[in-house]
Order: structure tokens, then sequence, then C-alpha cells
């Protein structure tokens, strides 16, 4: 129950609420932890290229990841986990000047008017699925399948959080 929690815990801290949902707004949002943690970039591209090489991914588009998500929601033997840990590689950088990164997002939700309803209902649908205890790695594939489209993987913003829950997946299975 401990890993759950510190589970929901690092999604929700790492999946920040944003308002008003484009490409520009999306992009924004990465360069916010970009700018405030050098060698991040270079990390997140260099773990997709690993899924990609370990056979996880096909390749970097977002069709891979929406063919990855169904292959675990319908697969009831989860073997998704890449030789090494996202979160571990994300480690060795410096550490994020998390208030920053913050800042800089909230400036940005200010100057929007909607909220992000895709980021909200994947929190929800995450929390949900802690509350009646069927969190699992096909109905997480299975919520996010019903939130996401290859559209919004075509974005980083959404790869990370994607990469980001798949490495929490691994690591609580092991």
């Amino acid at each position: 129950m401990k890993k759950l929690f510190l589970t929901n815990l690092i999604f929700g801290l790492f999946t920040i609420y944003c308002f008003g949902q484009n490409e520009s707004t999306e992009s924004k949002l990465m360069d916010c932890i970009y700018d405030n943690r050098p060698g991040y970039k270079e990390v997140l591209y260099s773990y997709e290229q690993l899924l990609i090489s370990e056979n996880i991914l096909t390749d970097k588009s977002g069709i891979s990841y929406i063919i990855l998500l169904e292959r675990i929601r319908d697969d009831n033997q989860f073997n998704y986990c890449p030789s090494k840990s996202y979160i571990d590689e994300s480690l060795k950088l410096m550490t994020p000047d998390v208030d920053s990164i913050r800042n800089c997002q909230l400036k940005l939700l200010e100057k929007s008017n909607e909220q992000n309803s895709k980021v909200n209902e994947m929190i929800n649908a995450i929390n949900d699925l802690t509350i009646t205890g069927s969190l699992n790695p096909s109905n997480i594939a299975n919520e996010i399948l019903n939130i996401l489209t290859e559209n919004e993987f075509e974005h980083y913003y959404y790869r990370a959080k994607f990469i980001f829950l798949l490495d929490i997946i691994c690591r609580n299975k092991n």
C-alpha cells in the first residue's frame, strides 16, 4: 500500500495541471523542464531510443505508443520493462530546481483559460483504479487509451508522462 501511495504521489507531482491544451502550451510546459533541468531532454530522447532498440516501441510515432498500450492492455503477462530505469537515468542529472519548474508552469497556466481535461482525466482514472483496488498494468493502459489519442502522443509532454508511468509499473513489478 505504501508503494501504491508513493507511486500515485510521484505521478501526481510529475503531472502538472495545465490549461488550454495546444501544441504551443505542451511545448512550453516541456521547455519549463528542459530549461531548469539541463540534460533532461537528452535523457528523455535516449530513453525513448532504448525502448525502440529493446522492441518495446516500434518507433517514435504516436501510434507506436498506442500500440504498446494496446499490447499492455491485452496481455495478461506484463513483460515490457526495459533494461534501464527511466527514473534512475533521470536521477543521474543534477537535482531539478522544482520551484523554478513549478513557477514556470504556473505562469503558463495563468495565461490560459481552460483546464487540461486530458491530464485531469488521467489523474482521476489512476486514483479511481487505486480506490477500487484495480491498479494493474492492463487497467492503467486501458484508461490511458480511453483518454489519449495517437495525436497526443506526438507531443513529448505525454510521452514523458507515459514513460515515467511505465517505469513506476516496472519498479512495482520487481
